[in-house]
């Protein structure tokens, strides 16, 4: 099925917003016919709420946008405001949720310099390596090689066994301190673990469940 600028713009406004509304209220304006089709295709669907049909986007229309999300959007759909701003929302709450950087989740990173991290061999426990190294080493073993990315304590204490629980913290709060790395709390408590309780750092009463570190370049 070939679809035209509006019906393109009526499926991806769909997806960007999450909205479901109302039949007579979508937008942009989908004549009948139009309409008909892509219920006939199987990407949206009406669902009866109250008085009012409203149209929602099916899992058929979730992997259509999927599919050519890049080839099928058409220069002449510009990107409404309200569009954009119910896409931005929608990435906040993903953030928020998996405790990731915007950095990570945009990909600012250069793929050149991901694959040289990820051949790095990081070895935690070598005597000729300070305590702060370690903790560097075991951050960017966590994150995949990744700098700028959020890393869970309960992860990093894993791979740090030799660090004792005291000295490990003082090492942490130290670092902080000195502005190598931040150390934040999980807003979001139903994602909260019990190893994440138990791996916080308690700062003024405020516990710290994630390590985030920027890389370190020299000079």
């Amino acid at each position: 099925m070939t679809l035209n600028v509006t019906q393109k713009h009526v499926l991806f406004r769909l997806l960007f917003t999450g909205e479901e509304p109302q039949m007579s209220k979508v937008k942009p304006k989908l004549e009948p016919k139009k309409r008909k089709e892509l219920l006939d295709a199987g990407l949206i669907e009406l669902e009866k709420r109250a008085k009012a049909q409203h149209i929602k986007l099916t899992d058929k229309g979730w992997q259509w946008a999927a599919n050519n999300f890049k080839e099928e959007i058409p220069s002449r759909l510009k990107l409404m405001p309200d569009i954009l701003h119910g896409l931005l929302l929608r990435l906040k709450a993903y953030i928020d949720s998996k405790n990731i950087s915007l950095p990570e989740l945009l990909g600012f990173i250069n793929d050149n310099e991901l694959e040289k991290e990820s051949e790095k061999n990081f070895e935690l426990n070598e005597d000729s390596i300070s305590p702060e190294q370690k903790i560097t080493n075991a951050y960017l073993k966590a994150s995949n090689g990744k700098w700028n990315v959020r890393v869970r304590l309960s992860k990093l204490r894993a791979l740090l066994p030799d660090i004792n629980r005291s000295d490990l913290d003082r090492l942490l709060l130290e670092m902080q301190k000195l502005k190598k790395i931040v150390l934040y709390n999980m807003d979001d408590i139903y994602n909260i673990k019990t190893v994440d309780e138990e791996a916080a750092i308690d700062i003024g009463g405020f516990k710290r469940h994630i390590i985030y570190m920027e890389e370190i370049r020299n000079g």
